[in-house]
């Protein structure tokens, strides 16, 4: 079963996949890691389903916001700023070529923010320029990844968020 979006918990699946650059790996059946939220600012449909069946394929679960552009992640962040005790995500997912306002514009005020400026972000751009990767590196995203072409390269993206949500201490 895909995963849900927003406050729906309870992201399933079973299966592995390849590590980026690394042989494939095995999942344990048994364990499933409980994730605090994440959000993904993305307007591409079919992107956002392959989103969720990576994180099944590496049976991360947990709440996962869906933002469709620019302004609504602005408006999203903003919304988390003004208040001190709002659940934050544990990780934000990107997409650079977003409608309303762009990926970089959204790093800037997330590298400002009060409260989710220490938020860990996976850029997940269809662009292959060096220079977005460079400054997306520069305005703060741990990760640049080229959106995969194909399914299995996809999927293996789960194993770069939980290594994030791992480092981040996102995964409870």
């Amino acid at each position: 079963m895909p995963a849900t979006v927003k406050t729906a918990p309870g992201l399933t699946g079973s299966g592995s996949g390849p590590e980026p650059g690394s042989e494939a790996r095995t999942v344990n059946e048994s364990t499933a890691y409980r994730l605090k939220p994440i959000l993904l600012v993305e307007d591409n449909p079919g992107d956002v389903g392959l989103v969720r069946e990576a994180l099944a394929e590496y049976k991360l679960t947990g709440d996962l916001t869906v933002v469709r552009d620019g302004e609504r992640a602005l408006q999203f962040i903003a919304d988390l700023d003004s208040d001190p005790a709002a659940t934050r995500p544990g990780l934000i997912i990107l997409d650079l070529n977003l409608p309303k306002v762009g990926g970089h514009e959204i790093l800037r005020v997330l590298q400002n923010s009060r409260y989710c400026g220490k938020i860990p972000v996976m850029v997940m751009s269809s662009s292959p320029a060096e220079s977005d990767r460079q400054l997306a590196k520069k305005l703060g995203a741990r990760e640049y990844i080229r959106k995969p072409l194909h399914l299995d390269e996809f999927l293996a993206v789960g194993a770069v968020i939980e290594q994030l949500l791992r480092g981040a201490s996102g995964i409870q």
